[in-house]
């Protein structure tokens, strides 16, 4: 089990990290002046490698099986790019312009599609292949007395 969600924190860092690369748009950042993402890239990372990690470790406890972990996952990590590929362009883009909030999303959905289709897959594949690599064992009880 804990080989299990080593892996899968190391391919929700992985995805992650090429997820918000990959959409992040150019120009620069009004919070910090940088125009490069990697000042904050690994605490954008982390943060769905721990959530993730608790959900995981809870379904599994739960004894879901693994095709129901990996859409809970999937979904899971979907929505947390959704929300930072927003955050990322309200930030970089929006800040410096007058979007309202329903252009900030029409544009972010716009330029969300390849980034995610691409990563979500990737995500998916790789954890499916986790799953049938690490199976965790089942824990049956028996009956008193039989």
């Amino acid at each position: 089990m804990l080989k299990r969600i080593i892996y899968i924190n190391l391919l929700i860092i992985l995805t992650t990290a090429i997820q918000i690369l990959w959409f992040s748009p150019d120009g620069i950042s009004s919070s910090n002046m940088s125009t490069s993402p990697l000042s904050y890239i690994e605490v954008s990372c982390i943060i769905p490698a721990i959530i993730l990690s608790a959900i995981s470790l809870i379904l599994q406890y739960m004894q879901v099986p693994d095709s129901k972990q990996l859409l809970v996952l999937s979904i899971g990590i979907a929505g947390y790019w959704l929300f930072a590929n927003y955050v990322e362009f309200e930030d970089r883009v929006a800040s410096w312009s007058t979007f309202s909030t329903a252009e900030t999303w029409y544009y972010t959905l716009i330029y969300n599609p390849m980034p995610m289709i691409v990563c979500t897959t990737a995500f998916v594949v790789g954890t499916y292949l986790i799953f049938s690599n690490t199976r965790t064992e089942q824990v049956y009880v028996i009956p008193n007395g039989r």
